[in-house]
């Protein structure tokens, strides 16, 4: 509720977040938002260098 009620959506990128399954599914909600309503909805703000390890391809697209 809270993604479709906001005109913008934050996300802070950190090797925590990238690791957390729940975190992870917000950034794919968000994400399927943006596409719906077509437009620049979605800030991502990347906090700290993040591990390879915790690059996961959907995550490697949302950074490029």
């Amino acid at each position: 509720e809270s993604l479709e009620q906001s005109r913008k959506t934050r996300l802070l990128l950190t090797n925590a977040f990238a690791r957390n399954q729940w975190c992870q599914l917000e950034m794919t909600m968000a994400q399927h938002r943006l596409i719906e309503k077509d437009n620049d909805n979605l800030l991502l703000a990347v906090m700290e260098d993040i591990e390879p390890i915790n690059l996961n391809p959907r995550l490697c697209l949302m950074v490029k």
